[in-house]
């Protein structure tokens, strides 16, 4: 598995099992193995891949866009916020219908 989940309550390292129950109100921190890797070739969400819980990519690409949110982060005193956008924006390259 390429990553774990840090229980933030507990200091815990658990596999992710998709259904994960763990200790009640524990905030859970995906920890991965491998740096962050941008795919610039992959399109769509697929860019993404290595902080992705998949093990590969699949052929549909739905017209999701992640960029990375200036002004926002900035309002909530976040140096490096990136947002996933699915839906129909053009201008940012959300092109997947609604």
């Amino acid at each position: 598995m390429k990553y774990q989940l840090k229980c933030l309550k507990t200091g815990e390292l658990i596999n992710d099992a998709y259904t994960l129950h763990h200790t009640d109100n524990a905030l859970l921190r995906a920890v991965y193995k491998e740096p962050f890797a941008l795919r610039k070739n992959a399109e769509g969400v697929w860019k993404y891949l290595s902080w992705l819980p998949v093990s590969q990519a699949n052929r549909y690409v739905a017209g999701t866009v992640t960029y990375r949110a200036v002004a926002l982060g900035e309002a909530l005193g976040l140096s490096n916020l990136w947002v996933t956008f699915h839906g129909y924006w053009p201008e940012k390259g959300g092109l997947c219908p609604t």
